[in-house]
């Protein structure tokens, strides 16, 4: 049960994230918008990396809510989709990263 509590609680934060980046509100929290200086993020288009960290924190949300589900159905299937969930947002994060980047180019 705490897992399926755990799992359910850090899905609704990750939801709550990706709505509020989806909406353009407050900093996109990606790698290559945190370590530029203020004045230059100003000046650029940041709607790619919102829509970017937003998919993710989605993505991270369904994983999440899997693993919930996990733990409260004991279906072990529930945690490989989770498993395979989690993959896919990693090959997502990288390659939309390198495609915002060519783009830029």
């Amino acid at each position: 049960m705490t897992g399926f509590i755990l799992n359910s609680v850090f899905a609704l934060i990750c939801f709550a994230f990706s709505v509020r980046h989806f909406l353009h509100r407050g900093m996109p929290l990606n790698n290559s918008v945190l370590g530029m200086p203020p004045e230059a993020v100003r000046k650029m288009d940041l709607a790619p990396y919102y829509r970017q960290t937003g998919t993710v924190f989605l993505m991270l949300g369904i994983m999440n809510m899997l693993y919930a589900f996990s733990n409260l159905l004991s279906l072990d299937w529930l945690f490989y989709a989770g498993c395979a969930f989690a993959v896919l947002t990693g090959i997502y994060a990288v390659a939309s990263s390198v495609r915002m980047e060519r783009s830029k180019k």
